[in-house]
């Protein structure tokens, strides 16, 4: 019984240890929240890993057509550039010195095989599975903090956009903070239907960056 207890004791003890390890405002999640902080580079959407689910032909084109995927991979990451009042990547992280960088990102969305993208339910990524794939960036410097959302999935039949809204370190690609989102699309046509989802991600980490998130961390 007192073994028991002890065993018991000791695991509520990991576990108050392992939530502390998640609020440590480390060096890299102070630059994070510094305003003045200069470093920090948006690298993209990245649909390397997505899993469309349900009918998707028109954005993975007749027989497979790379091309017409690299379009709406294309289209949704311009959402950035040519949108940047309503997708606005400084508000997004509350810094208005952060640089965009999308080559690397959409070297690897052109470079994914049309057949690899289909699938039947959303895959989940753990963080060791996300960390694996960020450890094949090919990054623009190695310094500073990189922004990136990684598209885990479209499912069509849902519907449901599930986003992972990452930083990372950019000299140890090590991921500083992961926040798995899910919203929902909205919007005609299926590049607007998609971006209406993209857009609630954007609403989200705003509302929740500073107000829910840096409280956290005890900033």
């Amino acid at each position: 019984m007192i073994k028991t207890a002890l065993n018991c004791i000791t695991i509520f003890l990991l576990c108050i240890n392992f939530s502390n390890a998640q609020s440590i405002a480390t060096p890299e999640i102070q630059n994070l929240y510094n305003q003045n902080y200069r470093y920090i580079t948006y690298l993209g959407m990245d649909f390397s890993k997505v899993v469309l689910v349900g009918d998707f032909s028109e954005a993975l084109g007749v027989g497979g057509d790379a091309s017409t995927k690299n379009a709406y991979c294309k289209a949704w990451n311009n959402l950035v550039t040519g949108e940047f009042e309503k997708y606005d990547i400084k508000a997004l992280v509350n810094n208005k010195n952060i640089t965009t960088n999308l080559e690397g990102v959409m070297k690897l969305n052109y470079a994914t095989k049309v057949d690899d993208l289909s699938g039947y339910k959303e895959p989940d990524y753990n963080l060791q599975a996300l960390q694996q794939h960020f450890n094949e960036y090919a990054l623009p410097t190695d310094k500073g903090l990189g922004v990136i959302w990684l598209i885990e999935s479209f499912n069509r039949n849902t519907p449901k956009a599930f986003i992972d809204f990452v930083v990372i370190d950019m000299a140890s690609k090590k991921i500083v903070m992961l926040k798995k989102l899910q919203t929902d699309p909205r919007g005609g046509g299926l590049r607007n239907y998609w971006a209406g989802s993209i857009y609630e991600a954007f609403k989200e980490v705003e509302k929740n960056f500073t107000k829910v998130w840096k409280k956290e961390f005890g900033l």
